[in-house]
């Protein structure tokens, strides 16, 4: 069989947040720390010129001052949102991760930054498995593929890659209808992917010339 592997593709898009941070005004009505609030403020410019990670710096330095103010930490969290943001458009998809998950500590509820986490570990751990699947070393694709379903179940990419490095295991070890029966698994869940049915149609053949031809029964009475 060729060795090759779906394409992983994201069901959802990476997005950092459009809106414009600023104090809520409620909350700059509570007695804050004069340096704190500097801090925050030049955080907020920078934020506004792009300058995310210089963002990220100065609100990290005021939330070491005032870490219960939630317009701080909602600032915070925005930036980290966009500094992961950068790092996943880079594939630096570990620090994406790392950031994405800063920010859900800062802000629990932030939906942005939840859902942004899961298309970075999602496509961290693709990459690896597809990595993994390359260099022949089938049984850590798919362990890599398994993870990609516990953080996004139901992932049909994840579930056709799986089931095609486990038809490459199968078929190592000898059981070609093992292989077939996971290929009939891929295509069911990818129809109209001609790789995966060239791909079925190889191991059908495979299984086909390694069965041996029935036998005649001659113990039956000859008509």
């Amino acid at each position: 069989m060729r060795s090759s592997i779906v394409r992983f593709s994201c069901a959802a898009a990476i997005a950092a947040s459009l809106a414009l941070l600023a104090p809520h005004p409620a909350a700059m009505a509570a007695p804050k720390d004069d340096k704190a609030v500097a801090l925050e403020l030049q955080g907020l410019d920078l934020y506004e010129h792009a300058d995310y990670d210089s963002a990220v710096a100065k609100f990290r330095e005021a939330f070491a001052l005032t870490p219960n103010d939630k317009t701080l930490r909602k600032n915070f969290a925005e930036a980290l949102n966009a500094v992961g943001t950068a790092a996943y458009g880079k594939k630096n998809y570990a620090a994406a991760i790392d950031n994405f998950q800063e920010a859900l500590k800062l802000a629990p509820s932030f939906g942005l930054a939840k859902a942004n986490l899961v298309v970075a570990q999602v496509s961290k751990l693709n990459d690896e498995g597809m990595a993994m699947f390359k260099a022949a070393d089938f049984d850590g694709a798919v362990g890599k593929f398994k993870q990609v379903l516990v953080v996004d179940p139901g992932n049909k990419i994840a579930l056709v890659n799986r089931d095609t490095a486990e038809a490459r295991i199968l078929t190592k070890s000898g059981d070609l209808a093992g292989a077939v029966a996971k290929l009939q698994e891929a295509v069911s869940a990818a129809p109209t992917n001609t790789f995966l049915q060239g791909q079925l149609s190889e191991a059908q053949a495979a299984l086909a010339a390694a069965t041996p031809p029935p036998k005649d029964d001659k113990s039956k009475p000859a008509q």
